[in-house]
């Protein structure tokens, strides 16, 4: 399962370290029944919220390189779908699958802040 995964990698711990300015920290839901969910964060900005049978992107409002390059390795680390990611064409965010020999499919949705996906890479409510 993607989000156990995910939560694995805190290594038992409430903050882990994942990458430069990047962190993933622990999280609970005020009714300790729904369980529990993982966030991402970036300069103290959530990029990504992993639950357990979603997830959530975000940019924060700063749409970097280094924002997009955390997006794409929260899909990878979440194991949504093989090459699915966050790109840039014609200076708009898109999300969807990638290959290098059929590029970016030009009906891929544009992205926006807070976007929920399952771990199968589809676009959910």
């Amino acid at each position: 399962m993607a989000y156990e995964d995910v939560k694995a990698e805190l290594y038992g711990r409430e903050r882990e370290k994942v990458a430069n300015n990047t962190y993933l920290e622990l999280g609970t839901y005020p009714n300790k029944n729904d369980g529990d969910f993982v966030n991402m964060y970036l300069h103290n900005n959530i990029v990504a919220t992993f639950n357990k049978d979603h997830i959530r992107l975000f940019s924060s409002g700063w749409y970097t390189d280094t924002t997009k390059n955390r997006l794409n390795m929260a899909l990878g680390m979440a194991r949504v779908r093989p090459y699915f990611r966050v790109y840039q064409r014609n200076w708009i965010w898109h999300i969807g699958w990638y290959s290098l020999a059929r590029g970016h499919n030009p009906t891929d949705p544009v992205f926006f802040d807070g976007i929920k996906l399952n771990y199968q890479g589809d676009i959910i409510p």
